[in-house]
């Protein structure tokens, strides 16, 4: 390969965004504060340049860090939601459109307390679902309308249920199984499998008809989940639909890593202290990230120590929900997972034709 970006000493790049110079990017800051600025404010440098500290393109109070950059097109789209997940545990969605008028300076986009910060934020549609990972290896799957939409000097509600010392470490947002099902249909339709896909949706629909709802915890009800066999009678249909699948990429701190299907995980009441994730041992090590990928996705991951490998995600092998996963990066003593970065699409199909690259 060739070098994307000259980094300084002990820094790494974090994201990797590929829109149009004349959309916006939402700068959100772990004290819970966000920030805009217009692609094209950005310096044009070579592919071999540092760019410019983020301290100088916007106004970032003292001890302010921008957690995530978000591109968004439309500040005034109806039916958008900005979705924010807290160290905590605490998540919260709000308009799109409360966005709109951010000043140089920065507004609240969500009141953080005082032992808190953001981890993240996410665009979402209002019903889309929505997955928290924490440290420990625990997770929950819940669906977004248990929601409501808030203002942004509100604190929001809690997410997951934390035991003592864990905290979260991502969050990823996912469609619902509605959406999933209606994308089959449209897609059978061109296929002409709408009967076969309809046979197999009304199985899926009666395996989990036939389950009553579990309860994980007391007061957390844990809805169930498809048996194994509608599971893979539906996997092997979205392979024939060419159905982009959802998988969850989990890496540890100690360079091992696995993919699972969303589906693994039941959709629980929000709040809930949710499932194990990943396996966590002294040879694993704790979650360092988890990303929503799926077959066609390339990851960067970059240890403490500068240590940097590019992944094809397909290459690691699926594994169940409640498993360990396998090596990915071989790290040295004392040396540990730093992130796990996404990387955008090469094909330039998918790319708006005035795009950019940010990083």
């Amino acid at each position: 390969g060739r070098l994307g970006m000259k980094t300084r000493e002990e820094d790494f790049v974090a994201q990797l965004i590929i829109d149009s110079t004349h959309a916006y990017l939402l700068c959100f800051t772990n004290t819970g504060r966000v920030y805009w600025l217009k692609v094209y404010e950005i310096p044009d440098v070579g592919a071999a340049g540092k760019g410019k500290a983020m301290a100088s393109l916007v106004d970032l109070q003292p001890g302010e860090k921008v957690v995530t950059i978000l591109p968004v097109r439309d500040l005034t789209e109806e039916s958008k939601y900005v979705l924010f997940a807290t160290r905590n545990g605490t998540v919260k969605k709000t308009a799109l459109k409360d966005f709109s008028n951010v000043m140089s300076r920065g507004i609240i986009a969500i009141n953080i307390e005082k032992d808190d910060e953001l981890i993240t934020a996410r665009i979402t549609d209002g019903h889309q679902i929505i997955f928290l990972a924490t440290h420990d290896g625990m997770a929950i799957r819940f669906n977004e309308t248990d929601l409501r939409p808030m203002g942004r000097p509100a604190t929001g509600n809690r997410g997951i249920n934390l035991r003592k010392g864990d905290y979260v470490i991502g969050a990823a947002v996912t469609p619902s199984d509605e959406a999933r099902n209606r994308r089959r249909l449209e897609l059978a339709a061109h296929t002409g499998l709408t009967a076969q896909v309809e046979a197999v949706l009304d199985e899926a629909a009666d395996s989990t008809a036939a389950q009553p709802l579990e309860l994980a915890e007391p007061g957390e009800l844990s809805a169930p989940i498809l048996s194994a066999e509608a599971a893979a009678k539906l996997a092997k249909l979205d392979e024939k639909l060419g159905m982009t699948p959802c998988l969850i990429l989990a890496v540890s701190e100690n360079g091992f890593g696995k993919r699972t299907d969303v589906d693994a995980y039941r959709l629980q009441t929000r709040g809930g202290k949710g499932v194990i994730s990943m396996k966590t041992t002294p040879k694993i090590g704790k979650v360092a990230a988890i990303n929503l990928v799926d077959d066609t996705t390339e990851m960067m991951l970059i240890s403490q120590f500068g240590k940097i490998i590019r992944i094809d995600t397909k290459t690691i092998r699926s594994a169940g929900r409640s498993t360990s996963g396998v090596k990915l990066l071989n790290l040295d003593t004392d040396d540990k997972v730093a992130a796990a970065v996404v990387i955008p699409p090469e094909d330039p199909k998918a790319q708006p034709e005035d795009g950019t690259l940010l990083q």
